[in-house]
């Protein structure tokens, strides 16, 4: 068993690693969505070549954050941190998929025109951001209640993709040779919906590791 200085140490090491993918991650995600503003196909072949390095600072954080669990045998605040570094690694990871599922499409759909301006994914996105932001804050802080602020944002972007989903299915029905590029919207709408479950997710990790208390979630509302 290693001194509690050099516990501490390596605790503090895995804090710091996770705030440093999480950054990497809301980079990814901002420019997913720039690439897909100006179609550009380079940009969004970067993001997506870019996963294997985000795959690899996910996979390092999850065998540090095993290894101190199997040999250590954490207990009390400092297991619920190691836990929650874990889930919150792994919602991490899955929004950067997120970010590379939205320039995949942008390479479908980059010759052509977008179908309409964006306005409603714009706000998407920058509640997804907000969201992640004051999830790694409120981790940061251990500020329970910065985290449930975070959480009631996640309807916002419900209504928002509901929103999308009603005018794009306009646009397909007025004339079908729009389906293709309004599909494409709606995907990117749809990924972004998910970024916020994930958001959402590592705001109620953040509850538990302060308050030591899980949050009751909505059991119809699907978790990505």
């Amino acid at each position: 068993m290693v001194s509690r200085e050099t516990f501490s140490r390596r605790l503090q090491k895995i804090e710091s690693d996770l705030l440093f993918l999480g950054n990497k991650v809301d980079l990814t995600i901002n420019k997913s969505i720039e690439a897909l503003k100006l179609r550009d196909k380079s940009q969004a072949f970067e993001i997506i070549k870019g996963d294997d390095y985000i795959d690899k600072l996910s996979l390092d954080l999850e065998m540090e954050a095993a290894n101190i669990l199997a040999t250590q045998q954490p207990t009390g605040s400092d297991l619920r941190l190691i836990i929650a570094i874990l889930f919150m690694n792994i919602d991490l990871e899955r929004m950067a998929d997120h970010a590379v599922d939205i320039s995949e499409i942008t390479m479908n759909i980059a010759e052509e025109p977008l179908l309409k301006p964006l306005i409603d994914i714009p706000r998407m996105i920058e509640t997804c951001t907000e969201m992640l932001n004051e999830a790694l804050k409120a981790f940061t802080q251990r500020d329970a209640k910065l985290a449930l602020d975070l959480i009631e944002k996640d309807d916002l972007l419900d209504e928002l993709n509901n929103q999308i989903f009603r005018e794009l299915l306009t646009y397909m029905l007025e004339d079908q040779r729009n389906i293709r590029r309004a599909n494409a919207l709606l995907m990117v709408s749809q990924h972004l919906e998910r970024m916020g479950d994930h958001a959402t997710n590592m705001g109620e990790r953040v509850y538990y590791l302060v308050t030591g208390e899980q949050l009751k979630t909505n059991p119809h509302k699907s978790r990505y």
